[in-house]
């Protein structure tokens, strides 16, 4: 799988974890490790709107998508991202993206106190499959969390119940053998619906707090 072998990402995480038994952390990406460049002035500095209504009001609600589970490219994302067909340039589109990924405040030490811990830690994220190499590359979340499942490789968005299979599957974990942490409330929902444990993101200092009381007391403060 791509999630696996992209190249040549380092799952550090996953050699230097300890036995399965312990809770794993499957962590959503954008908006909960890493801050997503769509909701920081994409709409006027790449697309020439004036706001994100108009930005809205203007795209065809379908290209995403289809792009974010595989079933387009970049380039036909590109071609169809706005209902009138204007054309989007796709090299600025990415530019913005490499120029604007950064950690969510407190997640990058967070996950550096989990990975001095041995917690292991996954990834499961909606996200087209070209843009989650391309986070890959620039945050190189790897060296902490594998690369459990993306959208636009297994074709299944969260909260559709394939996207945590798929992650699980590619874990070799069970859903009582995972905490999944996510933004969305409705994604922490489909998870709780497989029996997974769920924790829905806030902030870097309320996730510690919990994951501390709850499953790593270890954790430092």
């Amino acid at each position: 799988m791509w999630c696996a072998c992209i190249v040549g990402w380092q799952m550090m995480s996953a050699t230097s974890a300890p036995a399965a038994s312990r809770l794993l952390v499957l962590f959503d990406v954008m908006d909960t490790l890493v801050v997503d460049p769509f909701f920081q002035g994409m709409h006027k500095t790449v697309f020439g709107c004036e706001s994100m209504q108009q930005l809205f009001a203007l795209k065809d609600p379908a290209t995403f998508v289809a792009f974010e589970t595989g079933a387009i490219t970049e380039a036909e994302c590109a071609d169809r991202y706005f209902l009138d067909r204007r054309p989007v340039d796709a090299a600025l589109v990415r530019a913005h993206l490499r120029d604007s990924y950064r950690w969510v405040a407190g997640m990058r030490e967070l996950c550096d106190d989990l990975h001095r811990l041995g917690v292991p830690m996954a990834l499961c994220s909606n996200y087209p499959k070209p843009w989650a190499a391309l986070v890959e590359e620039t945050m190189q979340l790897s060296a902490y969390a594998r690369w459990a499942a993306v959208s636009g490789e297994t074709g299944h968005r969260k909260p559709a119940p394939q996207a945590y299979k798929a992650a699980l599957a590619t874990l070799g974990r069970r859903g009582t053998d995972v905490v999944f942490v996510d933004d969305s409330r409705a994604n922490c929902d489909g998870a709780r619906a497989l029996g997974i444990e769920a924790i829905q993101f806030e902030s870097a200092a309320a996730l510690r707090a919990v994951l501390r009381a709850r499953f790593y007391p270890e954790l430092p403060e």
